[in-house]
């Protein structure tokens, strides 16, 4: 069970990472912390997380 485990978590991460790196199309070596951050600002835009949501309305106040 326990290596069941493992492997579906190190699946899920590089499939999550290659996705990342695919929609930043920029080298490994390019990339910098706002670019991190702009991936997971539209990835939770695209699901339409509240969090994300609730900030960007406050923006707009």
């Amino acid at each position: 069970m326990q290596q069941e485990c493992i492997t579906e978590t190190a699946q899920h991460y590089r499939v999550t990472i290659t996705t990342m790196l695919t929609s930043m199309n920029k080298e490994v070596k390019h990339i910098i912390a706002d670019d991190l951050s702009d991936h997971l600002t539209n990835r939770q835009i695209k699901r339409n997380s509240s969090r994300v949501q609730d900030l960007l309305n406050m923006d707009r106040r």
